[in-house]
């Protein structure tokens, strides 16, 4: 497989949730695998691509994880909650904040390639 997918496609599940976590289960038997805690809810759907899962958090930060142990790769702090999805195009993502601005990110390194001020916040849809 290339490109972004969601987690299911490689055999386990991702959950987010108000406990401040998300939790990876292995799609066949539901076996719990591993967590890893934000410092607030969990409700953006996360998305995989090269081996890394990104996410975000109401916390602000946008987080990558390496998708076989749940070890933080890297974060990125765009200042305001979020709890709308990311999209990853050509290697890159991009995440909307509350904080009023679209951020594009480099997926490998969370390198801020650029931002946009809205002029207001980024809701979920």
């Amino acid at each position: 497989m290339s490109g972004p997918f969601p987690p299911s496609a490689m055999g386990f599940l991702m959950l987010g949730s108000d406990d401040n976590a998300l939790h990876a289960i292995e799609a066949q038997n539901f076996e719990f695998l591993w967590s890893y805690e934000a410092n607030h809810n969990v409700t953006t759907s996360p998305a995989l691509l090269g081996g890394q899962l990104h996410f975000a958090s109401w916390d602000g930060h946008v987080y990558t994880l390496g998708s076989g142990n749940g070890e933080l790769n890297w974060q990125f702090d765009t200042g305001g909650w979020v709890n709308a999805s990311l999209v990853i195009s050509d290697d890159v993502l991009y995440i909307g904040s509350h904080d009023g601005f679209v951020y594009s990110l480099g997926a490998q390194n969370g390198e801020m390639l650029w931002s946009y001020e809205t002029g207001g916040w980024i809701p979920e849809h």
